[in-house]
């Protein structure tokens, strides 16, 4: 009866049963309007254009900013860095082990940012997350990320 709730089902099923409690008991329900899938007019609104602007604004930035041409890497660091022209992610772990990914997301194809805090590459246009090693932390990307040798990243094609 109720689909479509991704990685928010444990929030969105709860209202969704909240809903239908309320129409069959009461033949109405004051959240109805919210979730219904045929309300006109919810998605063209400025909210909307701003946080997708904001998002093609990300995937432009993310495309012409350019990495580090030093790829020393210290220990527990991550940054960006140009290796023969490509620009990838780079992250020493405590014992010294580098890793070398293709900071391109699988997802859509925006460019990873270094978060120095979780030790992840995270994708500013949508969310997907991804460990210093390349596999995948949270979607909505369903591919993991390239190690360096291994080739570029394949952008999901159902999604561009």
């Amino acid at each position: 009866i109720a689909t479509g709730f991704c990685k928010w089902g444990i929030t969105t099923s709860a209202v969704a049963a909240i809903i239908f409690k309320d129409l069959i008991t009461n033949g109405e329900c004051k959240y109805k309007e919210v979730f219904n899938p045929s309300r006109t007019g919810s998605y063209l609104n400025m909210k909307y254009l701003k946080e997708n602007s904001i998002v093609a604004y990300d995937y432009i930035k993310g495309k012409l900013k350019k990495g580090h041409t030093d790829c020393q890497v210290e220990k527990d660091e991550g940054k960006v860095v140009i290796i023969n022209g490509d620009k990838y992610g780079a992250y020493r772990d405590k014992d010294g082990k580098l890793y070398v990914v293709d900071i391109t997301c699988t997802h859509l194809g925006c460019e990873l940012k270094f978060n120095s805090f979780e030790k992840s590459w995270d994708c500013p246009c949508h969310g997907s997350r991804f460990s210093y090693d390349g596999s995948i932390l949270n979607g909505p990307a369903l591919k993991p990320l390239k190690l360096l040798g291994m080739g570029g990243n394949d952008i999901d094609p159902d999604l561009v």
